[in-house]
């Protein structure tokens, strides 16, 4: 498979992989990487030959916001004719689960290589290896086409970022060909928590205070801070900013970290979404939360906890 690579200190990680080997139809079985099922109808075989009849044939995956998602398959088009096989992120595992257009998941089918990322595009075959690049990183997500590494066409840009439960191959009626390779990885420009600690924080742990500026190493991370001392947030008002750096995105509010709040610096409770939505801000650039004097008149503290 022909690689394309990225800029920036990209780290990649594979989510599934598949070399199709001889044997019965691959509804049921797992993938070599990923440990997903593959469920829907059987379009394609062990083989990876098309069993001529139309549906889809997919893995689950939802996409999260922050990463570039790189699908690749080896497609072998034996003849083009008014059926179609093809590639893609799928909303519902269905032969048209990509539907509606205005809000399509990629897509990519063997009849002159046409493509959908939003509106429809037909490119000449040059390689039988393809891709399609969905990028979550920006408030609207993109998607992009590729055969043997060369970009077709221009980068789509979505109107409104499309619902996709599931990851696979759909097909119309008996199509002619083969697949031989299948893989799906998520490439993150943001260094993770372990490589940034080694250089930053000498290896230690999140919850641990390298530098002794009494902001920990996660909270450090999570503002992506410069080496040396870093100051704490304070109150402005009743209002408390860390700046997001960028290494984890905000929708990771709940798993990666989350807003505290005590009353006498001992016990600590994590501000649920319901009551961050109403007295916080998440954005990607920065995390803000105001207290509650009004409703809370005793002592409050507040602090962010980072577990990357």
């Amino acid at each position: 498979m022909t690689a394309v690579l990225l800029g920036g200190n990209a780290i990649a990680e594979d989510i599934y992989s598949q070399t199709f080997a001889a044997g019965p139809p691959i509804v049921g079985t797992t993938s070599t990487t990923g440990g997903g099922t593959w469920a829907g109808d059987n379009i394609i075989d062990l083989n990876g030959n098309s069993t001529g009849v139309g549906g889809a044939i997919s893995l689950p995956f939802s996409p999260q916001s922050g990463f570039v998602y790189d699908l690749t398959a080896t497609i072998n088009v034996t003849t083009v004719n008014a059926s179609w096989l093809g590639v893609g992120f799928l909303q519902d595992n269905t032969a048209y689960g990509w539907f509606p257009p205005a809000n399509t998941p990629a897509a990519l089918r063997t009849i002159g290589w046409q493509t959908w990322a939003g509106p429809g595009a037909n490119y000449p075959q040059t390689s039988n290896e393809v891709l399609i690049r969905l990028d979550t990183s920006g408030a609207l997500w993109t998607v992009a086409m590729f055969q043997g590494g060369v970009q077709m066409g221009s980068t789509f840009t979505y109107v409104t970022n499309p619902t996709i439960n599931h990851v696979g191959f759909v097909a119309e009626g008996p199509a002619v060909g083969s697949v031989s390779a299948f893989k799906l990885t998520a490439v993150s420009n943001s260094p993770t928590f372990a490589t940034w600690a080694s250089t930053n924080a000498g290896g230690q742990a999140a919850n641990l205070d390298w530098d002794n500026d009494g902001v920990s190493n996660g909270v450090e991370f999570f503002m992506d801070a410069a080496p040396g001392f870093t100051a704490n947030p304070g109150l402005v008002g009743n209002t408390v900013t860390w700046p997001n750096g960028g290494n984890i995105p905000s929708s990771a509010y709940g798993t990666q970290f989350v807003v505290q709040t005590s009353s006498d610096l001992v016990t600590w409770g994590d501000v649920t979404e319901g009551d961050f939505q109403q007295f916080g801000t998440n954005t990607a650039g920065s995390l803000s939360y105001t207290l509650d004097p009004a409703n809370n008149p005793g002592k409050q503290f507040v602090r962010l906890r980072v577990t990357p």
